[in-house]
């Protein structure tokens, strides 16, 4: 494990802003072991601390001026973000609405304010406020009511407001609120089962969008306020048009596109009508930034590179990286760059996965089943620790895009709806059976491991086929849809009912789905790790499996991070974790060996 540990110490670059002259460019990242702000005064690319609250950060912003920065923090992953302003070179941060400790979202600056959405008053639906800058006023803007309603955009003569309301995960609508307090969907048909992703205003009368409105993909689109007028510009094929940035003129806008596993960048020229693909260093694109001079930041990263931030001055042609965030110790050569396989599932629907291989003189024979998290997230063609060091390790690793996966068109995404555990286990099971026909690895040498939805999948899997395996990690996961329902953040359960199923109503399906029912098939060893302050999947999920196992006599081992929440930001816990899981394996690896 030694070398692989080199693995252990690639930094976090998680979020970013530049300033709105370019002289400074603000980011997330673990420099120092935790979480903080550091800053570049560009050109110059020497780093400093900003923040030392040593806490995930979320909604990073400018002042118009630039004299000021806003951020949200939470306290060691409780995800309860609180809203602070502070100088943009450092000092005295305040929360910005007093002692307010509500949490907020989408902090979006214009002239002396700030708009933001917050649990303040309506933790279940959410509200957008603007506060007042000057005279320390907070003004309800809208008032979330059928769903969770989270602020999207401000236009630039704050003459109306963009708001994504969700109903379930495959069901958003974007409603676009005037001054007078009107406010309207965008889309002709609000209560057609839909998704909206991204809107961004031109002007204060044009409105673009992102949605699968009447498509099986997101496509890009533009509402124009004064006439109530819907329309479709830029589709491409089997592609999710998602996230839109723009210049600040509004000339040029730029989408991501999700095809399968892989991220790309277009650019769209609003006063054409035209687009064309733009080359990208990254794969996987997190997030983009548009300068005023037509400089382009992007933060990204691939399967064999760490996130790391990017510029490309206008009209170049040539990406400048700015920040250099690398693996010590590896060329990218060294590492495992993922095959893209593809096998037929229980019911002949096609699923596409990655494959990721030690190189043969560093093979040992194990295979790793991992099901990712969300549920509608995917695997993606990103830089992930845990999967390099797996192939350093000498493990083959096998990452699925199961049903309900993003980005593989809608019908594909609803697919997991009140299906938790059920079509997706079995997906699951066929790759692995897919992996052993195709000799591509051995049944007697295959581990289990994944965390949030796919923690609760590894459950399942062990609860349900058990043979599969010989050690099992369950990271965060839940194990009884009962108690996970009634246990998620506020603003989450309006969803729970067309996202996982009624209590009550579907309770044969969610006892058949829960990995709590299968208690007495979880034979395998076991190690779960949960974080105390996790506010997802609460640690009652990880400590009810770990007491109901250890009355049957079984012996699981029980992490718990008691500064951490839905995930490992901290390096000690996160050198930690890793150390612990590959330990687990290695030990099991070599008892199988030893026929022990």
């Amino acid at each position: 494990m030694k070398k692989a540990k080199q693995i252990f110490d690639v930094l976090r670059i998680t979020n970013f802003a530049v300033h709105p002259e370019e002289t400074q460019l603000v980011f997330d990242t673990n420099i120092n072991g935790k979480s903080n702000l550091w800053a570049m005064d560009l050109p110059h690319l020497y780093p400093y601390q900003l923040t030392f609250l040593n806490q995930d950060s979320s909604g990073i912003a400018y002042s118009k001026d630039g004299s000021e920065l806003f951020a949200g923090f939470d306290n060691d992953g409780d995800e309860q973000s609180c809203l602070y302003r502070f100088p943009s070179k450092g000092g005295e941060m305040r929360l910005l609405n007093g002692n307010q400790l509500d949490r907020h979202f989408s902090p979006i600056p214009v002239k002396h304010a700030v708009y933001y959405s917050s649990e303040s008053s309506n933790p279940t639906f959410l509200n957008t406020y603007k506060y007042d800058l000057q005279t320390g006023e907070e003004r309800l803007v809208f008032e979330g009511k059928d769903g969770p309603s989270l602020l999207s955009d401000v236009s630039p003569g704050e003459k109306a407001v963009s708001i994504h309301v969700s109903f379930v995960n495959s069901h958003s609508v974007c409603m676009l609120q005037t001054r007078d307090g009107h406010a309207k969907a965008v889309v002709p048909d609000e209560k057609k089962p839909h998704m909206v992703h991204s809107s961004y205003f031109h002007s204060d009368d044009i409105l673009y969008v992102t949605t699968n409105y009447d498509s099986e993909f997101s496509y890009l689109a533009s509402y124009t306020i004064s006439t109530n007028t819907f329309t479709p510009l830029l589709s491409l094929d089997k592609t999710e048009i998602t996230s839109i940035y723009a210049d600040p003129e509004g000339t040029n806008l730029y989408v991501t596109g999700k095809k399968g596993v892989l991220d790309l960048l277009y650019q769209y020229d609003t006063a054409i009508g035209e687009s064309r693909a733009i080359d990208c260093p990254c794969t996987s694109i997190t997030k983009v930034v548009c300068a005023k001079s037509g400089s382009l930041y992007v933060l990204g990263s691939t399967p064999t590179k760490p996130a790391n931030i990017y510029m490309k001055a206008k009209n170049d042609t040539e990406w400048r990286q700015l920040t250099k965030n690398q693996v010590p110790g590896f060329s990218e050569d060294e590492l495992s760059y993922p095959e893209i396989v593809t096998y037929p599932s229980f019911d002949g629907l096609p699923i596409e996965g990655l494959l990721f291989k030690p190189v043969p003189q560093e093979a040992n024979g194990y295979t790793i089943i991992w099901p990712h998290g969300g549920p509608q997230d995917s695997e993606r063609f990103r830089f992930f620790n845990i999967f390099q060091i797996a192939a350093k390790m000498g493990y083959q690793l096998f990452a699925p895009n199961f049903r309900g996966s993003a980005n593989y068109g809608y019908t594909f995404y609803q697919m997991v709806e009140q299906d938790w555990g059920e079509g997706p286990r079995l997906d699951m099971v066929s790759g692995i059976d897919w992996l052993i026909d195709n000799k591509l690895a051995d049944r007697d040498k295959l581990f289990l491991m994944g965390g949030s939805y796919g923690g609760y999948m590894v459950l399942l899997l062990h609860g349900r086929h058990p043979g599969y395996f010989r050690a099992v990690v369950d990271i965060f996961g839940v194990s009884n849809l009962f108690t996970f329902v009634e246990s998620v953040p506020d603003f989450w359960r309006p969803l729970m009912e067309k996202w996982v199923g009624h209590p009550e109503r579907d309770e044969e399906k969610m006892t058949a789905d829960s990995p709590i029912t299968y208690l007495e098939q979880m034979t395998k060893p076991m190690l779960i790790i949960q974080g105390a302050n996790d506010p997802r999947v609460v640690k009652e999920e990880s400590d009810q499996i770990v007491e109901q196992l250890k009355r049957l006599g079984r012996t699981p081992e029980y992490i718990v991070m008691e500064n951490e929440g839905h995930g490992f930001s901290k390096k000690e816990n996160r050198d930690m974790v890793f150390t612990a899981i590959f330990s687990f394996f290695e030990k099991h690896r070599l008892r199988a060996a030893a026929g022990t």
